[in-house]
């Protein structure tokens, strides 16, 4: 029992002097005379590998070196003083002097520390400058054709529909190309004629997004959150049902996968046409909302339109007709020509069939059919003379020997429909929808036109456009005129 009493006493008293022991070390440093602790020293890199300390790394309490440290008695960068622990206060070594003017040793042995000068590139940081950033290719579809207020339109977007939509044509011409059945001036022209419809393309589309972008805007303004987040998600599942199998068949793939790698080909993705569709689908349903117009329309404003708008209904004459014709290039004379025409003419009034004449000696374009003339409208024959006996004659009758510039001709009107005007009875209901259309559009014009009033709206076609008014500004005042200014 004495044993283990006298043990206890002792460690005690190790414990106390222990503490003791650091806090006389603590108040030595605190006046100056320690730096800390000989693990935090920079000397303690030259120390033996037995006694290397691997210390953590700095913390925020830690000052870092500085220029006026280089006259302190180590030329290198080294670190201020960190908090010691509990386990370093009561176990840790000596600390070392900071004084310069006696060598600095380790801490139990008698061999000096080195001293050593910074490396020669410890502020080449500082001095460098700042290096330029390299050039790096930017990435298929990501250049911004158009900003709608806080909202984007990227390339992809755009030409990622167009593209899809002419795939075909493009193909087809490659395809021509490749079996040498399209010569390459050929090649270079109808390329070129296919880049122009999609550059046209693609500004319709743009334009379409920016509308649709602007929309969408006025829609989530308007509808609460809650509702919105429901249309947002019923219309998304609408998507993953009806609009994925939109896409797989008009770009042929029959995978999501092969979609989405086929629509990234293209500068866009899956989720961006799935926005795109979402964002689609709201603002038409949005706009048949908000547009609304009266369908009611009162019987003098279906009059009204029929008198202002008569034109419309009129139906223009139209005739089929069989002809006998000779040439005058084929002739040696106008008289020959009648003689051989006349000759014609008598073998069909002796009820020879008018198809078998005129293949045997008849020189008009459709001779080998029989002179057989389709459906032709009044007014759109070239000769003036013919289109005049075609609708002035009975029908089945044969009419005199006709001359214009280019022969002597023969004509029998096998059935012909006069110009007329179609009855207000038969058109009332074509008149009604035509008006609901009218006002549909004045009312969309209308509320596209509020929606765009304080919209912040940008495009990549705006300096062209800006530069092609100017263009055509200056060819007006260069434009030379007369003494009146005119």
């Amino acid at each position: 029992m004495k044993g283990w009493f006298s043990a206890i006493l002792l460690l005690s008293g190790f414990a106390f002097g222990g503490v003791l022991w650091a806090q006389s070390r603590n108040d030595r440093r605190d006046s100056g005379e320690y730096a800390g602790s000989w693990r935090d020293h920079p000397s303690a890199q030259y120390a033996p590998p037995r006694q290397r300390y691997a210390s953590p790394q700095p913390s925020a309490h830690q000052i870092p070196w500085s220029e006026a440290d280089r006259d302190g008695p180590f030329s290198g960068p080294r670190v201020g003083f960190v908090p010691l622990s509990n386990q370093d206060r009561l176990f840790g070594p000596p600390p070392v002097r900071r004084d310069s003017n006696s060598p600095v040793r380790y801490p139990d042995t008698d061999q000096p520390i080195q001293r050593r000068d910074p490396p020669s590139n410890f502020n080449a940081d500082r001095r460098r400058p700042p290096q330029q950033p390299r050039e790096l290719e930017p990435i298929k579809g990501s250049r911004v054709m158009a900003r709608v207020a806080l909202e984007v339109i990227l390339e992809g977007d755009v030409f990622g529909s167009v593209d899809a939509t002419m795939a075909p044509y493009v193909k087809k011409l490659e395809e021509a190309r490749g079996s040498g059945s399209m010569p390459e001036a050929q090649y270079r022209q109808q390329k070129k004629q296919l880049a122009d419809v999609r550059e046209q393309r693609a500004r319709q589309v743009l334009n379409q997004m920016i509308e649709t972008k602007l929309i969408f805007a006025d829609v989530r303004r308007k509808l609460p959150p809650e509702r919105m987040e429901k249309l947002l998600a019923d219309v998304g599942k609408r998507f993953e049902k009806e609009g994925i199998k939109e896409l797989m068949k008009r770009l042929g793939v029959r995978s999501r996968i092969e979609l989405d790698a086929a629509l990234r080909s293209n500068g866009t993705s899956l989720e961006a046409s799935k926005r795109v569709y979402v964002e689609s689908l709201i603002t038409g349903m949005w706009m048949q909302r908000e547009v609304n117009v009266e369908k009611i329309v009162s019987s003098a404003e279906l009059i009204s339109y029929y008198e202002q708008n008569g034109s419309e209904f009129d139906n223009i004459g139209r005739a089929r007709w069989q002809q006998l014709s000779i040439r005058f290039e084929n002739t040696p004379s106008r008289d020959e020509a009648h003689r051989m025409l006349a000759r014609l003419g008598n073998r069909v009034l002796r009820n020879e069939a008018f198809e078998a004449v005129a293949k045997d000696g008849s020189q008009g374009f459709t001779a080998d059919e029989g002179g057989n003339y389709g459906w032709t409208t009044q007014g759109s024959l070239s000769s003036k003379t013919l289109d005049e006996a075609i609708f002035t004659l009975k029908v089945g009758q044969m009419s005199r020997i006709i001359e214009d510039v280019k022969g002597l001709h023969i004509v029998r009107v096998m059935e012909r429909v006069d110009s007329n005007r179609t009855s207000f009875s038969e058109v009332q209901d074509k008149i009604r929808e035509t008006i609901l259309q009218q006002r549909r559009q004045e009312a969309l014009a209308a509320f596209k036109t509020r929606i765009r009033q304080d919209a912040i709206v940008w495009t990549v076609y705006d300096e062209q456009d800006r530069q092609q008014q100017e263009r055509i500004g200056r060819r007006l005042d260069a434009r030379p005129t007369d003494r009146f200014g005119r």
